[in-house]
């Protein structure tokens, strides 16, 4: 009996040294404990701190004074975008929900980019100026509706903003203001014809410059004026353009590194280029080798693949001339191809120069050369005695003709100017059912053939006295005695 007590003993000892490891938790069955047993000490504050209200969170947004949305920044777009992005700021940043409906004039200050997307339809950012924005070193506003950029809106940035992103809206006037130390500008996708950045300098001595202005309008590298004060290399994109000429100086040195590609196709409105058949398209060096323009014509049937071009073309100079009098007369589309897939699909949105465009190639105008007297003249003043007047068309063209103001006509011998007078003779070729553009030519020749214009005039003259001097005294006399 005694041993059975003494055994009894040792397993309720042995049970409770065992169940002492598990006496302060709970196992639930994801197996993670939570403790239970334990009192909470009273002068413990625990992990989480007080939340701040709402109105608190605002408050710290709220800087400055509050701007209008009528007075102050009028454009509505603008002022929804950059609310929206001081919300984003604040959450993405800070991890606080901003709820605020109100602009302040500090709000930004803090915040280095500022982009903005097509949804808003922003016409203007005038009022941009009321905003502290010092901190700002981006501003990429693209796909909106801006028909003018003032940078003197920016003049609260600091020397922190340098990139500057007006892709793909519609600015036809652009002034930089006090815009200095921009290093990064795109403004491709516009209607610029003209720009002045010559006002911009570098930071640092041979500071790089990066310039877009693909998808404008200009036609002449004189209309854009480029930096020079600590300024390096300028790598400048034009493509889609219409520039006629290039100084052969942008190419033959390192300073510079132009795109141009393919250019002259480039209009203001939704009518296609035309283009005369000897006129021809130049085609630059784009530096990107897996870039190519592909030309198809529309013909009864279909439209057809005709001529593919790329860098490939060109094998000496800084261009490939487009033989238009090759591709002939007619109507035609252009699509730019990276590799096999279609441009503006695979490149990023920004690069809406990429995109197609349509011309025509219409007869070149008709020529002309001036007979008299046995020689051919390109050009004659006035003259005394018949000219004949040859007109001339490419090969396959019909010509038309007009003298002074009179019913076209079909052209097939020369044009005889014999009468005596001023001659306006209009004319156009014709191709299938594509005119060229009117060509005109004047002729001036004596009132007579035989007689020269100044005795002509002396004769008439003399003749005007002999009536006033005799006739007329004669007539009166015999017409007073009458009565």
């Amino acid at each position: 009996m005694k041993k059975k007590w003494i055994l009894l003993c040792l397993i309720f000892a042995l049970s409770m040294l065992i169940s002492i490891p598990f006496s302060h938790q709970v196992v639930y069955a994801n197996n993670d404990p939570v403790r239970i047993s334990e009192d909470p000490d009273p002068d413990d504050p625990g992990d989480e701190e007080p939340s701040e209200t709402q109105a608190e969170i605002n408050a710290k947004y709220e800087q400055g004074y509050a701007l209008s949305k009528n007075t102050d920044i009028a454009d509505e777009g603008l002022y929804k975008a950059l609310l929206s992005i001081v919300k984003t700021y604040a959450q993405d940043v800070n991890g606080e929900t901003f709820t605020g409906d109100t602009l302040y004039s500090e709000m930004l200050d803090m915040i280095p980019t500022i982009e903005i997307g097509h949804k808003y339809n922003i016409v203007s950012l005038s009022g941009m100026e009321k905003l502290e924005l010092n901190n700002l070193e981006t501003l990429s506003v693209t796909r909106n509706a801006l028909t003018a950029f003032d940078g003197s809106v920016f003049a609260n940035t600091s020397n922190k903003f340098t990139t500057l992103n007006l892709a793909s809206n519609k600015i036809s006037a652009f002034s930089l203001g006090e815009l200095e130390y921009l290093r990064d500008i795109n403004l491709s996708n516009n209607s610029l014809k003209t720009l002045d950045l010559s006002g911009i300098e570098g930071m640092v001595a041979n500071t790089p410059i990066t310039i877009n202005l693909a998808g404008n309008y200009f036609s002449n590298m004189a209309n854009i004026k480029l930096p020079t004060k600590r300024i390096g290399k300028i790598t400048m994109n034009l493509i889609a353009n219409n520039i006629v000429d290039v100084d052969e100086a942008y190419f033959n040195t390192s300073k510079y590194d132009i795109v141009l590609g393919l250019q002259g196709l480039r209009v203001s409105d939704n009518t296609p280029v035309n283009i005369e058949t000897q006129q021809g398209i130049r085609l630059y060096k784009s530096g990107i080798p897996e870039l190519s323009v592909k030309f198809y014509k529309d013909t009864e049937e279909a439209e057809v693949l005709v001529a593919t071009y790329s860098d490939a073309n060109i094998t000496e100079g800084e261009y490939y001339t487009i033989d238009t009098a090759v591709l002939g007369v007619g109507e035609y589309r252009i699509d730019y191809f990276l590799g096999d897939e279609l441009a503006y699909v695979k490149a990023d949105i920004d690069r809406a120069y990429y995109d197609g465009a349509e011309f025509i190639i219409k007869p070149t105008k008709t020529t002309h050369k001036l007979e008299f007297k046995g020689n051919m003249y390109d050009k004659l003043d006035k003259v005394t005695g018949a000219v004949k007047v040859y007109l001339y068309g490419e090969d396959g063209a019909q010509i038309y003709y007009s003298v002074n103001g009179g019913d076209f006509k079909e052209y097939t011998e020369p044009i005889n100017c014999n009468k005596g007078g001023n001659y306006s003779i209009r004319s156009y070729a014709v191709i299938g059912e594509y005119n060229s553009e009117i060509a005109e030519v004047y002729v001036k020749t004596s009132l007579n053939t035989v007689i020269p214009d100044g005795l002509m005039l002396a004769l008439l003259l003399i003749l005007s006295i002999t009536l006033f001097v005799v006739v007329v005294p004669i007539v009166s006399k015999k017409f007073f005695k009458h009565n």
